[in-house]
C-alpha cells in the first residue's frame, strides 16, 4: 500500500468530484430554488454525496444554505408585493390600418386576498391561524348524579306541583 508523506495509508476508490468549479455552478443553481434532490440530479451525483459534501465541508453547507435563502427571499418579497398591491409600467401594443403603436402606461395590480391570508398566517400565527387553541383549568367537585338519582330530585321539584301530581315515574323519564 502506498504510503502518503504523513506515512497514512493513501485513500482508496475514486477521486471525489469536489472542486470549486462544481461549487461555484452548485450555489447558482441553488438560487433558482432547486433543491438537494434537484441540485443532485442535475450535476449527476446522489444526493447521498451533496450530504456528505455538506457534512465534510461546513463553508459549502453555509454557502448553500444562503444561495438558497436568495430564492426565498425572492419569493418572499413577491408574496409581500402581491399581498399589498404594486404596479409597475407596461406598454400597450395597438395595430390600427397597418400601423403598430405602443402607448406606456402604468399597471396596477390589486391587493390580493389570498397572499394576504397567506402572510397573515405564516407571520402572525397567534393572531390568524384557523385553530385558536383555549385553554381551560376547570376541576370538577362534584360527581354527576345517577339516572335514578336525578328521577328523585325531579319527583321531590315536582311534588309540590298539583298539575303533575298524577304523572307516572315513566312518562317524567
Amino acid at each position: 500500500m502506498p504510503k502518503t508523506p504523513e506515512n497514512k495509508p493513501a485513500k482508496q476508490g475514486r477521486p471525489s468530484a469536489f472542486n470549486d468549479r462544481l461549487v461555484l455552478s452548485i450555489l447558482e443553481f441553488a438560487k433558482t430554488g432547486a433543491t438537494d434532490a434537484q441540485i443532485a440530479e442535475k450535476f449527476g451525483i446522489a444526493e447521498s454525496t451533496l450530504y456528505s459534501w455538506k457534512g465534510k465541508h461546513t463553508s459549502f453547507a453555509e454557502a448553500l444554505k444562503e444561495a438558497k435563502d436568495v430564492a426565498d427571499d425572492l419569493v418572499e418579497m413577491s408574496l409581500f408585493k402581491r399581498a399589498v398591491g404594486f404596479q409597475h409600467p407596461d406598454l400597450h401594443f395597438s395595430a390600427y390600418e397597418g400601423y403598430v403603436t405602443t402607448t406606456p402606461f402604468t399597471k396596477v395590480h390589486a391587493p390580493d386576498t389570498t397572499a394576504c391570508i397567506f402572510w397573515l398566517k405564516n407571520r402572525r400565527p397567534e393572531l390568524w391561524r384557523d385553530v385558536h387553541k383555549i385553554e381551560a383549568d376547570v376541576k370538577h367537585s362534584a360527581v354527576l348524579p345517577t339516572r335514578e338519582e336525578a328521577l328523585q330530585a325531579l319527583r321531590e321539584d315536582y311534588a309540590v306541583t298539583p298539575a303533575i301530581e298524577g304523572v307516572k315515574d315513566e312518562e317524567l323519564a
